[in-house]
């Protein structure tokens, strides 16, 4: 029997990514159509139905996806807090969510890695292809490389989020001057002849 998160994803079975994604029959805990009708606040990027960045939260869970290529890339942290909650990176989200999900995906191979506090500690389970594997060295320079990239990923979308309220700010500002100061009209012609 599938189990669901309480936002609907299924993490056993026949994934709800699955259906994205040409049917084939993948564990997921991203979410990579933009068909989705949970409630999304951050910034999303698509080609047709198809996410290419999505950076943001649902409710208390944080999520970011970007897709390089063929590649995928994805990180979700359930109940991780809320937007009021600060603009902390992915790798700050370890540790202070109740599960994290990493994610790797190109073509038909996946590569996740789940970490769950548990008594103190972070109980991680790494799979390579839905098959369970050792965190050895190896693993643990994947889930490096994935924060380092999924940072960026999200601090490169902060800064894009702040010009964004920047020039909305300034469009407002500038639009307020022309209201309230009323500037003289442009002469029609401006004369060149030397006299």
């Amino acid at each position: 029997m599938p189990r669901n998160d309480r936002n609907g994803n299924v993490f056993s079975g026949r994934s709800i990514a699955s259906d994205a994604q040409g049917g084939a029959d993948r564990d997921s805990a991203c979410w990579w159509n933009v068909r989705d009708a949970r409630t999304f606040n951050g910034s999303i990027s698509t080609n047709g139905t198809v996410i290419n960045e999505q950076v943001g939260w649902r409710g208390a869970d944080r999520l970011i996806q970007k897709t390089f290529g063929d590649m995928r890339l994805c990180m979700l942290a359930e109940d991780a807090g809320d937007r009021r909650s600060g603009d902390e990176r992915p790798s700050h989200w370890i540790g202070r969510a109740r599960r994290v999900v990493m994610e790797a995906r190109r073509g038909s191979t996946t590569l996740s890695l789940e970490i769950v506090p548990q008594g103190g500690s972070l109980r991680t389970t790494w799979r390579v292809g839905g098959a369970n594997r050792a965190f050895d060295a190896a693993a643990q320079a994947w889930r490096d490389r994935m924060l380092a990239v999924l940072d960026t990923t999200w601090e490169l979308s902060s800064l894009r989020g702040e010009v964004s309220s920047l020039r909305g700010q300034i469009s407002s500002i500038v639009s307020h001057h022309k209201r309230t100061c009323r500037m003289p009209p442009p002469r029609s012609s401006i004369s060149t002849r030397w006299s």
